[in-house]
């Protein structure tokens, strides 16, 4: 492979990285971070009483209850939790 592809590789995944890496370090406090979510919807699951939202976006969205989404735009104000050593996203508001 040649090394200036390599190195353009390496840098564009350091870019995209570094946002994601300092949001998990600055969340290893297990303090509880309310934050809002802008976002195109890609889909929408419901099993049982939980709605699981996917935005396009890094973190998954749960609903501890039944939401009807009825935009592909929407903004969701919850917390960011740790669930099964893996950040997700807990709304408790949604918004068009």
């Amino acid at each position: 492979m040649d090394e200036k592809l390599l190195l353009k590789i390496c840098l564009i995944s350091a870019i995209i990285m570094l946002p994601i890496t300092s949001l998990f370090l600055s969340l290893s406090s297990k303090e509880i971070h309310y934050m809002t979510l802008k976002g195109e919807v890609q889909s929408v699951k419901q099993e049982g009483e939980v709605t699981f939202v996917k935005l396009k976006t890094v973190l998954p969205v749960v609903f501890f209850d039944k939401v009807e989404i009825n935009s592909s735009k929407v903004i969701i104000s919850g917390r960011l939790t740790e669930y099964k050593g893996k950040m997700e996203f807990v709304g408790e508001k949604i918004g068009d």
